[in-house]
């Protein structure tokens, strides 16, 4: 399987209920506008995660605070991952080494291009990334 073309997700992300992450956003601190956007972002991150599973991508910052949230509730966070992409999504928290993360900043910049058509600067992006555990 090369880009997940072949399987369609038994759920999409915005037919994911991550109301209560918008929810710990704003007690952590956010603004309502501020929770709805790093929500949203992570929304858009799921559905390049679910177009292109075979990449190692990278969130960007908005997005992350979101997933850092999702990853806290680990059975709802395992079962949404496992309807969407069919597979165990990992967080890793640190860069892997200087080549693999530029080819993963390229690779995620790509993605975002091809699959929702949304330019991404490298400054936007997170310190960390994803890989998905081959199904």
């Amino acid at each position: 399987m090369n880009d997940n073309s072949e399987r369609l997700p038994s759920v999409l992300p915005a037919n994911l209920d991550l109301s209560f992450i918008n929810a710990r956003l704003q007690t952590a601190g956010y603004t309502p506008e501020q929770a709805t956007e790093s929500v949203e972002a992570y929304r858009q991150f799921l559905v390049v995660v679910a177009a292109k599973p075979n990449l190692i991508l990278v969130p960007t910052k908005a997005a992350d605070a979101a997933w850092h949230e999702h990853i806290l509730f680990m059975d709802r966070y395992e079962a949404d991952m496992k309807r969407l992409v069919g597979a165990r999504v990992h967080h890793h928290p640190d860069a892997p080494d200087a080549a693999a993360w530029q080819k993963a900043v390229a690779n995620t910049q790509d993605a975002f291009r091809t699959t929702l058509g949304v330019e991404l600067r490298t400054e936007e992006l997170a310190g960390c990334y994803l890989t998905v555990e081959a199904a």
